[in-house]
């Protein structure tokens, strides 16, 4: 199955986050990693509290530990999975409603809805 672009998107930056947890703790982008790290909280919304939010939001709790290292293709391969698991989950959602999206009027939808029933990307030439 393709892959939705967020999840490619969010793919880049598991592939960035590993490459920061796993590098030595000597290097000056390591030691910027954990400074930016420790200061991410609710009030400084700086990229790695962004990452660790999505990370908790898609239930690994682990990966959000800047301490803890994983191996990038395991992050990238749970993260778009887990995403585009949601992503489809909202699309059915969104197919299928009888009402319309502000519940004013019928479903946009409900003619393509008889003629689409499963989640697929199309190639495009």
């Amino acid at each position: 199955m393709d892959t939705h672009h967020i999840t490619k998107q969010w793919k880049c930056v598991c592939n960035i986050w590993s490459r920061f947890t796993s590098m030595d703790n000597l290097r000056i982008n390591k030691r910027i990693f954990t400074w930016a790290s420790n200061r991410a909280n609710a009030a400084c919304k700086n990229w790695l509290y962004i990452v660790k939010e999505k990370f908790c939001s898609l239930g690994f709790f682990d990966y959000a530990d800047v301490t803890r290292s994983f191996p990038k293709r395991i992050i990238g391969v749970n993260v778009t999975e887990a995403m585009l698991r949601i992503y489809i989950n909202d699309w059915k959602t969104c197919v299928n409603r009888i009402a319309g999206t502000r519940d004013r009027g019928l479903n946009k939808l409900r003619t393509y809805r008889i003629f689409k029933s499963e989640f697929k990307n199309r190639r495009l030439l």
